[in-house]
């Protein structure tokens, strides 16, 4: 598991939501801990997920399976992020860590 991105990452664009809705509730965030679990939240949208970091051509990707609501709804659902630092080659999040 690269160390990389074992940290909380703030969401700042997303593909079929605008900045309003992903900053709804609290800043969207996902964070990935170093268990191979992790969390995120957007809008009205928030859950637990687990995740495994694996070598996909020239790329890292991410996939994840997670649980959680959408508003009062139980959702769930699997995602694979093709990389966290070329948000230019992932269409689904764009992502930028905190200030430190």
């Amino acid at each position: 598991m690269k160390r990389d991105y074992i940290e909380k990452w703030r969401i700042v664009e997303m593909e079929h939501w605008d900045k309003d809705y992903i900053d709804l509730v609290v800043p969207g965030y996902i964070r990935f801990d170093k268990d191979g679990l992790g969390e995120f939240q957007f809008g009205v949208v928030y859950g637990s997920m687990d995740y495994r970091i694996e070598n996909y051509s020239k790329f890292e990707r991410i996939e994840f399976s997670w649980e959680g609501q959408d508003e009062t709804n139980s959702v769930c659902g699997i995602r694979t992020i093709l990389s966290l630092t070329l948000p230019a080659i992932n269409p689904f999040l764009s992502v930028i860590r905190p200030p430190v």
